[in-house]
């Protein structure tokens, strides 16, 4: 009987030992700088801002600033953090950019958000007395992908963003 308690106690402590070493210790603070524990998204950035050409063109739009944010509770979901890590980019002259977010090897939700730029851009505006090209002054809006969701050590390339364009009329100070 002895010999079966400790036979048991033995088993026991080796299965403890063997499922502690595969999770990380809830003391230590998790790397995610660690290349295993991150992931990649590329994408850029269109606009068409021409509109008077029958062949449209796609133009980039560089300097335009991009935020991701990870939420904390989607990295360790047993964990008790708030808020959320955040990186931002601006951007290339080729409309590029590359985020590197942190991630789980089950996947975690990325969030995107892509500053609006004021510009302007050349429409065809048709009258009773005919056609005639106009430069009209906005702001160009992107709308990132909703459901962006990355595993650690994948990189997610995006297909183009192409920006929306919304036409802002103003009379001095006034923005109608």
């Amino acid at each position: 009987m002895k010999r079966n308690f400790f036979s048991a106690i033995i088993l026991a402590a080796a299965l403890v030992s063997a499922s502690c070493s595969k999770e990380e210790d809830p003391a230590k603070p998790v790397d995610y700088a660690a290349p295993e524990k991150q992931a990649t998204i590329q994408g850029r950035l269109l606009v068409n801002n021409d509109q008077t050409v029958t062949e449209q063109k796609y133009s980039a739009m560089a300097g335009v600033l991009i935020i991701a944010s990870v939420r904390y509770a989607d990295l360790n979901p047993n964990g008790v953090g708030a808020g959320a890590f955040s990186t931002r980019v601006t951007t290339d002259s080729r409309g590029e950019f590359t985020l590197t977010v942190p991630a789980t090897a089950g996947g975690v939700p990325v969030y995107l958000a892509i500053n609006d730029v004021e510009g302007s851009r050349n429409e065809a505006v048709v009258s009773a007395t005919g056609t005639k090209n106009e430069k009209k002054e906005g702001k160009w809006y992107f709308n990132p992908p909703a459901n962006l969701y990355v595993h650690s050590g994948q990189t997610v390339i995006l297909s183009a963003i192409v920006g929306d364009f919304a036409q802002i009329k103003s009379s001095g100070d006034r923005v109608n």
